[in-house]
Protein backbone atom coordinates (compact mmCIF):
# COMPACT_ATOMS: atom_id res chain seq x y z
CA UNK A 1 0.00 0.00 0.00
CA UNK A 2 2.72 2.45 1.10
CA UNK A 3 4.63 1.82 -2.59
CA UNK A 4 1.15 2.12 -3.94
CA UNK A 5 0.98 5.60 -2.76
CA UNK A 6 4.31 6.56 -3.29
CA UNK A 7 4.23 5.93 -6.87
CA UNK A 8 0.40 7.48 -7.27
CA UNK A 9 2.33 10.67 -5.66
CA UNK A 10 5.09 10.75 -8.13
CA UNK A 11 3.16 10.04 -10.99
CA UNK A 12 0.37 12.86 -9.62
CA UNK A 13 3.47 15.35 -9.21
CA UNK A 14 4.68 14.81 -12.57
CA UNK A 15 1.52 14.95 -14.52
CA UNK A 16 0.19 18.15 -12.59
CA UNK A 17 3.60 19.70 -12.84
CA UNK A 18 3.83 19.53 -16.74
CA UNK A 19 0.31 20.62 -16.74
CA UNK A 20 -2.54 17.94 -17.00
CA UNK A 21 -5.46 18.72 -15.15
CA UNK A 22 -5.88 17.34 -11.20
CA UNK A 23 -8.62 14.68 -12.81
CA UNK A 24 -6.53 13.66 -16.11
CA UNK A 25 -3.41 13.35 -13.25
CA UNK A 26 -5.15 11.49 -10.63
CA UNK A 27 -6.62 8.87 -13.19
CA UNK A 28 -3.18 8.35 -15.50
CA UNK A 29 -1.53 7.67 -11.76
CA UNK A 30 -4.29 4.71 -10.39
CA UNK A 31 -3.82 3.71 -14.31
CA UNK A 32 0.19 3.55 -13.94
CA UNK A 33 0.25 2.02 -10.47
CA UNK A 34 -1.71 -0.66 -11.64
CA UNK A 35 -0.07 -1.26 -14.48
CA UNK A 36 3.29 -0.84 -12.16
CA UNK A 37 2.26 -3.89 -10.38
CA UNK A 38 1.45 -5.99 -13.61
CA UNK A 39 4.67 -5.05 -15.10
CA UNK A 40 6.57 -6.51 -12.15
CA UNK A 41 4.64 -9.30 -12.19
CA UNK A 42 4.57 -10.34 -15.40
CA UNK A 43 8.78 -9.42 -16.45
CA UNK A 44 9.53 -10.68 -12.95
CA UNK A 45 11.04 -7.41 -11.35
CA UNK A 46 11.28 -5.03 -8.40
CA UNK A 47 8.20 -2.35 -8.29
CA UNK A 48 11.19 0.20 -8.60
CA UNK A 49 12.58 -1.02 -12.04
CA UNK A 50 8.69 -1.16 -13.37
CA UNK A 51 8.07 2.61 -11.53
CA UNK A 52 11.43 3.77 -13.47
CA UNK A 53 10.71 2.42 -16.65
CA UNK A 54 6.63 4.24 -16.60
CA UNK A 55 8.69 7.39 -15.06
CA UNK A 56 10.08 7.23 -18.94
CA UNK A 57 6.56 8.34 -20.04
CA UNK A 58 7.22 11.65 -18.88
CA UNK A 59 10.75 12.25 -19.06
CA UNK A 60 10.99 10.77 -22.52
CA UNK A 61 13.35 8.01 -21.43
CA UNK A 62 12.62 4.94 -22.78
CA UNK A 63 15.31 2.99 -22.55
CA UNK A 64 14.01 1.42 -18.93
CA UNK A 65 10.94 0.81 -20.47
CA UNK A 66 12.00 -0.80 -24.34
CA UNK A 67 14.38 -3.61 -21.61
CA UNK A 68 10.74 -4.87 -20.28
CA UNK A 69 9.87 -4.94 -24.14
CA UNK A 70 7.50 -2.13 -24.51
CA UNK A 71 8.84 0.43 -27.42
CA UNK A 72 7.81 3.77 -27.15
CA UNK A 73 10.27 5.21 -29.47
CA UNK A 74 9.86 8.33 -31.40
CA UNK A 75 9.53 6.20 -34.81
CA UNK A 76 7.35 3.99 -33.08
CA UNK A 77 4.85 6.65 -31.41
CA UNK A 78 4.86 8.58 -34.98
CA UNK A 79 2.54 5.51 -36.68
CA UNK A 80 0.64 5.35 -33.44
CA UNK A 81 -3.39 6.51 -34.22
CA UNK A 82 -3.68 9.15 -31.73
CA UNK A 83 0.10 11.22 -32.87
CA UNK A 84 -1.81 11.02 -36.20
CA UNK A 85 -5.06 12.42 -35.31
CA UNK A 86 -2.83 15.38 -33.96
CA UNK A 87 -2.21 16.88 -37.67
CA UNK A 88 1.48 17.73 -36.08
CA UNK A 89 4.99 17.06 -36.82
CA UNK A 90 6.72 15.82 -33.84
CA UNK A 91 8.45 18.84 -33.29
CA UNK A 92 5.13 20.37 -33.09
CA UNK A 93 3.78 18.92 -30.50
CA UNK A 94 3.07 19.90 -26.92
CA UNK A 95 5.08 18.04 -23.45
CA UNK A 96 1.70 17.25 -22.50
CA UNK A 97 1.22 15.63 -26.24
CA UNK A 98 4.29 13.82 -26.59
CA UNK A 99 3.38 12.48 -23.06
CA UNK A 100 0.02 11.93 -23.76
CA UNK A 101 0.98 9.18 -26.79
CA UNK A 102 4.03 7.34 -24.72
CA UNK A 103 1.04 6.71 -22.01
CA UNK A 104 -1.69 5.71 -24.77
CA UNK A 105 1.20 3.32 -26.33
CA UNK A 106 2.08 1.77 -22.84
CA UNK A 107 -0.87 1.15 -22.13
CA UNK A 108 -1.85 -0.81 -25.49
CA UNK A 109 1.50 -2.64 -25.10
CA UNK A 110 0.37 -3.79 -21.59
CA UNK A 111 -2.73 -4.20 -22.44
CA UNK A 112 -1.63 -7.15 -25.01
CA UNK A 113 1.23 -8.30 -22.72
CA UNK A 114 -2.06 -9.18 -20.69
CA UNK A 115 -4.15 -10.60 -23.44
CA UNK A 116 -1.27 -12.73 -24.35
CA UNK A 117 -0.42 -14.12 -21.03
CA UNK A 118 -4.45 -14.27 -20.14
CA UNK A 119 -3.96 -17.03 -23.92
CA UNK A 120 -1.24 -18.81 -22.42
CA UNK A 121 -3.22 -19.27 -19.32
CA UNK A 122 -6.10 -20.38 -21.16
CA UNK A 123 -4.23 -23.10 -23.11
CA UNK A 124 -2.13 -24.00 -20.24
CA UNK A 125 -5.94 -24.66 -18.39
CA UNK A 126 -7.07 -26.44 -21.82
CA UNK A 127 -4.02 -29.26 -20.82
CA UNK A 128 -3.70 -29.35 -17.67
CA UNK A 129 -7.54 -29.58 -17.12
CA UNK A 130 -7.99 -33.37 -17.67
CA UNK A 131 -5.17 -34.36 -16.08
CA UNK A 132 -6.38 -32.36 -12.90
CA UNK A 133 -9.62 -33.99 -13.24
CA UNK A 134 -8.00 -37.49 -13.48
CA UNK A 135 -6.31 -36.71 -10.49
CA UNK A 136 -9.58 -35.46 -8.76
CA UNK A 137 -11.34 -38.65 -9.32
CA UNK A 138 -8.70 -40.42 -7.86
CA UNK A 139 -8.53 -38.11 -4.62
CA UNK A 140 -12.11 -38.95 -4.69
CA UNK A 141 -12.14 -42.30 -4.99
CA UNK A 142 -9.34 -42.87 -2.16
CA UNK A 143 -11.17 -40.32 0.16
CA UNK A 144 -14.68 -42.35 -0.60
CA UNK A 145 -12.97 -45.95 0.74
CA UNK A 146 -11.51 -44.26 3.54
CA UNK A 147 -15.05 -43.20 4.84
CA UNK A 148 -15.71 -46.99 4.05
CA UNK A 149 -13.31 -47.85 6.60
CA UNK A 150 -13.81 -49.05 10.11
CA UNK A 151 -12.15 -46.96 12.92
CA UNK A 152 -9.89 -49.43 13.78
CA UNK A 153 -8.70 -50.18 9.73
CA UNK A 154 -8.58 -45.80 9.59
CA UNK A 155 -5.97 -46.35 12.72
CA UNK A 156 -4.09 -48.92 10.80
CA UNK A 157 -3.84 -46.27 7.62
CA UNK A 158 -2.73 -43.58 9.66
CA UNK A 159 0.52 -45.43 11.37
CA UNK A 160 1.09 -47.41 7.75
CA UNK A 161 1.22 -43.71 6.56
CA UNK A 162 3.50 -42.54 9.14
CA UNK A 163 5.90 -44.97 9.71
CA UNK A 164 6.51 -44.77 5.59
CA UNK A 165 6.86 -41.51 6.36
CA UNK A 166 9.66 -42.00 8.83
CA UNK A 167 11.30 -44.31 6.89
CA UNK A 168 11.80 -42.36 4.04
CA UNK A 169 14.66 -40.24 6.00
CA UNK A 170 16.42 -43.15 7.40
CA UNK A 171 16.31 -44.87 4.06
CA UNK A 172 17.88 -42.03 2.28
CA UNK A 173 20.69 -41.63 5.46
CA UNK A 174 21.26 -45.32 5.05
CA UNK A 175 21.99 -44.68 1.56
CA UNK A 176 24.76 -42.01 2.05
CA UNK A 177 25.90 -44.30 4.49
CA UNK A 178 26.33 -47.04 2.26
CA UNK A 179 27.77 -44.44 -0.61
CA UNK A 180 30.68 -43.48 1.96
CA UNK A 181 31.29 -46.92 3.02
CA UNK A 182 31.87 -47.61 -0.70
CA UNK A 183 34.14 -45.10 -1.37
CA UNK A 184 36.06 -46.03 1.69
Amino acid sequence: EGSALEIASLFGDLSTSIGFTQKSAADMSVELVGLAGDLASFKNVQIDVAKTALKGIFTGETEALKNLGINVTENVLKQTDYFKSLNKTWNQLTLTEKIQIRYNEVLNSTRNLQQSVKELGEQFGKELLPLASDIIKTLKGVVDRIRGMSDENKKLAINIALITAALGPVLKALAALLNVIDKL
